[in-house]
């Protein structure tokens, strides 16, 4: 048992059976019967300080905050029960906005008894929510400096200084770990450190404590945390353990924790989501501003796994609302960093970059760059798609120098490989060789045999790209017919296509276009098989961008040839090469005139499609009448037009799948569709060192080569969009 101070006070057992008994006995009784049963086990047990809270905030829920006022008063003159009215009475001040009269208030609290964890954890979020200063405060009250190094931690771990936490409890509070609370303070910093078998430990400790001194609260406390440490059926198990504590005690706090613990306990978001609405409700019932603010936030993330992008938005702008009030740090990180990802998710880079940012600096800047880095890495990635190589290169190292045990290797290993890109990408090739070596030789530390092959085949590919860059073809042609490298691209589809291109690019080099051509048209068969086995979600312009440079070498290799024989079978090649690079679905196209539409209008699938369209046009007509709205509402613009898009690729995926064949585009169809609506098309290809324009009218199709190359057309592009890159969100 953790050694207590003099004057500390902790419930002992017995207490705590009574308590429970009375919870059990009124649990499913309703508010107003709750408040009565309450207010009297209060004047029969006002030592009993959970009792007091309980009271407190179901007469909140109720609407009594007056009457809560009048019966502390009362018992406040009650000389066993002064110390927990007189912490009320700072509660309901601070409820009311009366800061300095809830600090009196909580000084007077320290002054008349026994200071309990639970006070102690209290008083350090009035300090936090209020930006008090942390050791004027401290010093004023009359307690041990072990009670002061417990709120110094408390304040410490809601600003997100979790390493200083731990060094605290190590130098200050040497047998922590005999205590419940603190060791559920340490298994949080040491999970949000990014070490999880730690937090696992300390959890598992403290779970026994909290058992043993029969602490049904404390118990359900810990299993939520573990089924976020254990995840998937246990985590599960830990979870329903929780729920069945919460739901036979009654408690409103307690069931907020559970509920808030079902988003990454659950696998059915739809369920999560449900008890994410009633943590919602309870907490705002009781104007508990950090529950809200949690379960505002895990319910935009929530709403996002389930493609409800605008319902997403709005839990965003709440979540935002009640930040403001909180004062908690890592509540704004974890907002920045999920907000980050939902705009990275619907391609809002230039929001999602700014949000990154945010989180990325300050996470930097508390030494928790290893939680939830996986998120933080994409500002990475986002960074190094801008061209900001420098900046990219700076990040990805500050990410491989985060210590080895609080990091994945795989995750390691691709933060090497694309830092090797950045290298690439700014012609340092002895930096982005060795870079790409390094990764090759770690990968064979990935424990997933699938993802360590191909890492290893893509930094072998990678380095055939330096020495094609570098003229050394023979080198390359040895590099890319390794073993090694020619079985994994047998095995694996990804790595395939990326060989062929590789291969095709060498035979471009060496002028050898036929070769070349063999090669790429191989690697494009690959990609039209995977169009038939995509998501739904995955089903739009652009999803094969990652991919298009296989039609882009296809639509070079095919003019090369077409500029010396002119045959018309290369000019039919070309549009289909154009055309396929655009991965249009035609289904998508004949979707509009499927005849069972009056069948699907009745799905809640096709309902919510049809409230998507409802909302987006609304905005657009709001902006129409009022155009300087559009900085105010662009976002919310941006995210109805992608609900609109996923919501039909659902339905297209539902209904439209069986009854479309997927075919290449035809160049005579083309002609005739054109001569038919007496119409013109222009076709424009821009390549690594040629351009041209494929016209298609009533005549002849033909072919017009243009003066100019990509790198000059994206210095141009670039400048002129270089001011609109610079500009915060919302400043246009």
């Amino acid at each position: 048992m953790f050694a207590q101070e003099p004057g500390q006070y902790e419930p002992d057992p017995a207490d705590l059976s009574r308590l429970y008994t009375f919870m059990e006995t009124i649990a499913r009784d309703s508010v107003e019967v709750q408040i009565r049963a309450y207010r009297q086990f209060v004047t029969d047990h006002p030592e009993q300080e959970r009792a007091c809270w309980h009271l407190l905030d179901f007469m909140v829920m109720g609407g009594q905050l007056e009457e809560a006022r009048d019966f502390f008063q009362e018992q406040a003159l009650v000389p066993a029960g002064r110390r927990n009215s007189l912490w009320m009475l700072a509660r309901i001040y601070a409820l009311e906005g009366n800061a300095a009269a809830a600090l009196q208030t909580y000084r007077e609290v320290f002054q008349n008894g026994a200071a309990s964890f639970v006070l102690l954890d209290d008083f350090a979020l009035f300090i936090v929510q209020n930006k008090l200063d942390l050791e004027s405060e401290i010093a004023q009250l009359s307690i041990s400096s072990a009670q002061q190094a417990m709120i110094r931690v408390e304040v410490l771990r809601r600003r997100g200084e979790v390493e200083r936490v731990l060094t605290v409890l190590q130098e200050t509070l040497p047998d922590y770990q005999t205590n419940k609370y603190l060791l559920h303070l340490a298994a949080y910093c040491h999970l949000n450190s990014g070490d999880e078998a730690s937090a696992l430990r300390l959890l598992e400790k403290g779970l026994g404590i909290a058992r043993a001194e029969n602490d049904r609260f404390m118990t359900a406390y810990y299993l939520t945390m573990m089924a976020n440490v254990a995840g998937g059926n246990r985590g599960k198990a830990y979870w329903e353990e929780a729920r069945k504590i919460s739901e036979g005690l009654a408690n409103l706090r307690l069931s907020i924790n559970v509920y808030v613990a079902s988003s990454f306990a659950l696998e059915d978001k739809q369920a999560a989501l449900g008890y994410m609405e009633r943590a919602i409700e309870i907490a705002t019932a009781i104007r508990s501003i950090p529950e809200i603010v949690s379960a505002w936030l895990l319910k935009a993330q929530l709403e996002s796994d389930l493609e409800n992008y605008n319902e997403a938005l709005d839990a965003f702008v709440r979540t935002e609302q009640y930040l403001a009030q909180d004062g908690n740090e890592v509540h704004r990180y974890d907002f920045y960093l999920a907000r980050g990802r939902f705009f990275h998710k619907l391609q809002l880079n230039q929001w999602a970059r700014k949000d990154y940012e945010t989180a990325y600096e300050w996470a930097r800047q508390n030494g928790m760059l290893s939680y939830n880095y996986l998120a933080l890495s994409r500002l990475a990635d986002i960074t190094l798609k801008e061209k900001e190589y420098e900046r990219a290169i700076v990040l990805y190292r500050d990410f491989l120098n985060l210590h080895a045990s609080k990091v994945r290797v795989s995750n390691r290993v691709y933060w090497r490989y694309k830092l090797a890109e950045a290298y690439q990408a700014q012609h340092k090739y002895a930096e982005a060789q060795q870079q790409f070596a390094r990764v090759y030789q770690a990968a064979d530390q990935i424990p997933f045999p699938v993802y360590k092959e191909r890492m290893k085949a893509y930094a072998l590919i990678q380095q055939v790209a330096i020495l094609a860059d570098q003229e050394d073809l023979k080198g390359a042609s040895r590099l890319l017919n390794n073993d090694d490298l020619r079985q994994v691209s047998k095995d694996q589809q990804d790595v395939k296509i990326a060989y062929l291109m590789m291969q095709g690019r060498l035979y471009q080099q060496k002028e050898e276009t036929d070769s070349a051509i063999v090669c790429l048209e191989e690697a494009s068969r690959i990609i039209e098989a995977q169009r038939g086995q995509l998501k739904a979600e995955d089903l739009r312009v652009g999803f094969f961008s990652d991919k298009s440079k296989v039609y882009d070498e296809l639509v070079s290799c095919y003019w090369q040839r077409y500029r010396h024989e002119s045959q018309p079978e290369d000019l039919e090649q070309i549009y289909t090469a154009l055309e396929m690079r655009r991965a249009r679905v035609l289904r998508d196209l004949k979707f509009s005139g499927n005849k069972n539409l009056r069948r699907q209008s009745k799905d809640p699938l096709y309902q919510k499609y049809h409230a998507a369209c409802n909302r987006l046009q609304a905005l657009q007509r709001r902006i129409r009448l009022n155009p300087g709205l559009y900085s105010d509402l662009q976002l919310q613009l941006k995210t109805a037009r992608q609900q609109v898009i996923n919501t039909r690729l659902h339905l297209l995926n539902q209904y439209g799948s069986a009854a479309v064949e997927q075919q290449k585009p035809r160049l005579d169809e083309l002609v005739s569709a054109m001569q038919l609506r007496q119409m013109s098309l222009l076709f424009y290809c821009i390549a690594e060192n040629e351009a041209f324009v494929l016209v298609v009218n009533r005549g002849e199709p033909r072919v017009i080569a243009l003066d100019a190359k990509l790198a000059t057309i994206d210095s141009k592009v670039d400048s002129l969009l270089r001011p609109l890159h610079e500009m915060p969100p919302g400043g246009m």
